[in-house]
């Protein structure tokens, strides 16, 4: 009964730890999730702000492609109605 009564003492023992072990895992990996949480905001934010400034650069590209296109629209309608006049 002595025996049974020290393994389990020491059991107990060894469970203690252990929890004390994990207890102090759980603390480092919260820590860690912490900082993982706080990088991806950073790098949320800054995908944002690239995405943003994309779409800002699209739409002025695009603009710019049709104040282009409109100008050549013009400049085939002058020298549509030149090569007219002077196949007269």
């Amino acid at each position: 009964m002595t025996d049974f009564r020290a393994d389990m003492m020491s059991f107990k023992d060894d469970m203690t730890d252990f929890k004390t072990d994990m207890m102090s895992f759980k603390k480092g990996t919260e820590g860690r999730l912490d900082r993982i949480e706080m990088k991806l905001e950073v790098m949320d934010d800054k995908l944002s702000e690239a995405f943003e400034a994309i779409e800002a650069h699209a739409e002025i590209n695009e603009r710019q492609h049709k104040e282009i296109m409109d100008e050549l629209k013009g400049e085939l309608n002058i020298v549509q109605l030149a090569v007219k006049r002077t196949a007269k």
